[in-house]
């Protein structure tokens, strides 16, 4: 964004810029209507303009201004910030070293500033995998003693329920010849203490969606 006079200039400054960066292995990209300077792998949005100053022009009825070149060109830097480079007592010919090199010193100094915040974020991820994973240790040995506490207290329930059937059929022995009903409820009754027992554990095709320690069916 420059004054007539200036675009042989301009143009002269860019190609040598261009150039020099290419030359130490820099490259130059263009993406989204911008201008960029991928410097070791860093890229910095660029522009080159031509100071302005604002002009009172009088008029009838009221005074309007207008932006005036003043013959001063700037090259511009930008990356979370922005950083100028200007004519002073310097052309801004001159100042190309010292832009290439201030490039070069800014994207090592991102790089290892990219790095440590890489370490960063590893080391925060390790971190929370090890919480995570010791929270999940931690849920799954609450969940199998949990486990064992069930299973110790069926195994006790059946073998309780097996001394109760043994206890009717010797009851029933004592007296009256055992009916058929009573043999058939023995058998029911022993199965269900099968199924009920964690170390059997037999299938029962209508208590199969029965939670084991609520004793009632498990929701859908």
């Amino acid at each position: 964004s420059i004054s007539n006079q200036n675009i042989k200039r301009s143009l002269l400054f860019m190609d040598t810029l261009i150039k020099s960066l290419q030359r130490r292995g820099h490259r130059i990209i263009f993406k989204n209507q911008f201008t960029y300077l991928s410097v070791k792998n860093q890229e910095f949005k660029i522009s080159f303009r031509e100071k302005m100053t604002r002009v009172i022009v009088p008029g009838k009825f009221y005074n309007n201004s207008e932006l005036h070149p003043v013959n001063i060109l700037c090259f511009r830097t930008e990356y979370f910030g922005q950083k100028e480079y200007k004519d002073g007592k310097q052309l801004l010919e001159f100042k190309i070293p010292e832009i290439i090199a201030k490039l070069e010193i800014e994207s090592d100094e991102r790089t290892t500033e990219d790095e440590r915040r890489e370490l960063v974020w590893k080391q925060q991820r390790e971190k929370e995998r090890m919480i995570k994973e010791y929270k999940e240790r931690q849920e799954k040995e609450l969940a199998d003693f949990k486990t064992l506490l069930e299973n110790a207290e069926r195994w006790h329930k059946a073998d309780n329920l097996r001394n109760y059937i043994e206890a009717v059929q010797e009851k029933a022995n004592n007296g009256d010849p055992v009916t058929e009903d009573l043999r058939n409820w023995l058998e029911w009754a022993k199965k269900k203490a099968d199924w009920y027992d964690p170390f059997k554990a037999i299938s029962d095709d209508l208590l199969e969606d029965v939670n084991m320690v609520t004793l009632t069916f498990k929701k859908n």
